[in-house]
């Protein structure tokens, strides 16, 4: 008996000498595995070079363009003969709307407009059939307080202040009349080639500071005068006007029509995609399963210029037709959104469907063991354990809409426009973008860079919705 076990052991003995004394399991890379390894590595390093690359041209291009300035042609606004309405109740110095009585009901306060209330000129930011939201005491003018009944003049720019002749030893300039408004202390001015700086204002005439950016020369009269505007951080999170041309560089309307349209295709996307994924995943037979997977992968496939010409040509006609009538704008931001949906639904309902079979089965089978229905199981078991992948879906399927271009390029409508009004047209971010590099704009202007700073505010939200999707995921991820 001590002979029979003894023979395996120093078998074993034998196996184990033969062994190598750091054994492993890979086996040896060949040279051509070697190979395709270093072409991965150099693929990742590209990729991740080529993103660091892109987020430092934007930022660059960003700051670049807060430190760009505008030569904007000073006019001077005067207010039309008639008045359109008068003041609803008194107003005081600080409030920042007006409740007013139309006295010509042909036509109305536009966003963006200027007005004059007694001496005071106001910016027109948002409007209400009778009630219109301002920025008081602009172009030089002091907030006054306004009784009940005064009237309300629409403003219109006239031509471009120009100036009297200047020598060269000339330090003030006399300005076309208007009391000086639209000049500010320490604010350069552009007359030709020469910056000018405004170190004082006396009605009609500044005292420059001449030659600031080259030589001092003279100008003849009726010489255009053309001021400095810089972009802040400020304005360009709180003004409701971008026309970086016209010194306006409010990115709100943007951001706003990039949202509508977004919601939109979310509410439109959610639902159905929803749908088809808790039938696929709980409901369809392998044939059926078989058959749809492939139709909803034909759908993402197709290129999204199609689905802007489809919400053109069938969308806006059908909501025309049946729901809004000339209400309704040809470009408008609602079409858009519907697009939109229909572009993302496929993405979503992939998604969720995933994180919907990956529930482990034995969770349906408890709750069928507990005497419950299947769509009880569905809606009560298998969503809530798949809660996380459905949440990351959602917002992955947000950041798509978010970014998407070419629908909202054609659909949408041009031109930035502050409105929430989804059946009137608006410029996204992305379709601003479009239009504006297809322009011919020169290098280094403020209009060109100007695209760096709407797309670095893009890429913060669409960064942001994709950290907070994987972090969602990982925060409410249920593990078995």
């Amino acid at each position: 008996m001590a002979s029979e076990q003894a023979q395996p052991v120093a078998g074993a003995a034998r196996v184990s000498a033969k062994a190598p004394a750091n054994p492993s399991l890979r086996a040896q890379s060949r040279p051509g595995e070697t190979i395709i390894g270093y072409i991965l590595l150099a693929c990742g390093a590209v990729s991740v070079l080529t993103t660091v690359g892109i987020v430092i041209v934007l930022l660059s291009q960003t700051i670049l363009f807060f430190q760009s300035r505008a030569w904007i042609g000073v006019r001077l606004p005067v207010a039309q003969e008639a008045p359109l309405a008068t003041v609803s109740g008194s107003v005081n110095e600080t409030d920042g709307q007006i409740s007013i009585v139309y006295l010509d009901e042909t036509r109305v306060f536009q966003q963006g407009q200027l007005i004059q209330v007694d001496e005071e000129i106001m910016l027109v930011t948002d409007r209400t059939r009778s009630r219109l939201f301002v920025q008081r005491g602009q172009e030089g003018t002091v907030p006054l307080a306004h009784a009940a009944d005064t009237q309300i003049f629409p403003m219109v720019p006239t031509a471009v202040r120009t100036v009297d002749d200047m020598e060269n030893d000339d330090l003030t300039v006399t300005v076309t009349e208007g009391f000086g408004r639209g000049f500010t202390l320490g604010q350069d001015i552009k007359i030709g080639a020469e910056v000018l700086r405004v170190i004082d204002i006396d009605g009609d005439v500044l005292s420059v500071e001449r030659g600031i950016e080259g030589s001092i020369v003279p100008h003849s009269a009726n010489s255009a005068v053309e001021a400095e505007d810089r972009p802040t951080l400020t304005e360009f999170f709180s003004n409701t006007v971008w026309q970086p041309v016209s010194g306006q560089f409010g990115i709100l309307p943007l951001v706003t029509a990039t949202m509508l349209t977004s919601l939109v295709a979310m509410t439109v996307s959610i639902p159905i995609g929803m749908g088809i994924a808790i039938y696929l995943a709980e409901y369809a037979s392998p044939r059926v399963r078989g058959t749809m997977k492939p139709i909803l992968e034909i759908l993402a496939g197709v290129p999204t210029v199609v689905y802007g010409f489809f919400a053109l040509t069938f969308i806006t006609p059908g909501l025309r037709t049946l729901f809004f009538g000339d209400a309704i704008n040809f470009t408008n931001m609602l079409a858009a959104g519907l697009a939109m949906g229909i572009l993302i639904t496929p993405l979503i309902s992939s998604m969720c469907e995933d994180a919907i079979s990956a529930v482990p089965r034995a969770l349906r089978e408890a709750s069928y063991g507990l005497g419950a229905t299947k769509l009880e199981t569905t809606i009560q078991v298998v969503l809530p354990a798949a809660v996380s992948g459905i949440s990351a879906a959602i917002i992955i399927g947000l950041s798509r809409a978010v970014g998407e271009t070419m629908i909202v390029a054609l659909a949408s409508g041009a031109g930035p426009n502050f409105t929430f009004n989804l059946l009137s047209s608006a410029e996204t971010m992305t379709g601003h973008i479009v239009r504006i590099s297809g322009g011919d704009l020169s290098y280094g202007t403020i209009d060109y860079v100007s695209i760096f700073a709407v797309g670095a505010t893009l890429f913060v939200i669409t960064f942001t919705l994709n950290v907070l999707s994987g972090y969602i995921a990982n925060r409410l991820r249920e593990r078995y």
